[in-house]
C-alpha cells in the first residue's frame, strides 16, 4: 500500500483513482456513482443488508 500511495502522490491522484475505485473520475459510472452516495445515507444494519444481497447476486452469477 505504501508503493501505491507513493505512485498517486507522485501523479498527483488519489490512490482510489489508481485501482479503479474514484466515483468522481470522468470516466465513472454515473449510475454506480448516485448508489454509492445514496448508500452513505443508510445505517450501519442497512449497509450490512446491501452488502449481503450485493454478495448473493455476485455468488449467483458466478453459478451460471
Amino acid at each position: 500500500m505504501a508503493l501505491v500511495q507513493r505512485l498517486a502522490d507522485h501523479f498527483g491522484v488519489s490512490t482510489a483513482f489508481l485501482v479503479g475505485e474514484d466515483i468522481d473520475a470522468p470516466d465513472a459510472d454515473i449510475e454506480l456513482a448516485r448508489m454509492f452516495r445514496q448508500a452513505g445515507k443508510l445505517s450501519p444494519g442497512e449497509r450490512a443488508i446491501l452488502d449481503d444481497m450485493m454478495q448473493s447476486l455476485l455468488k449467483r452469477r458466478e453459478r451460471t
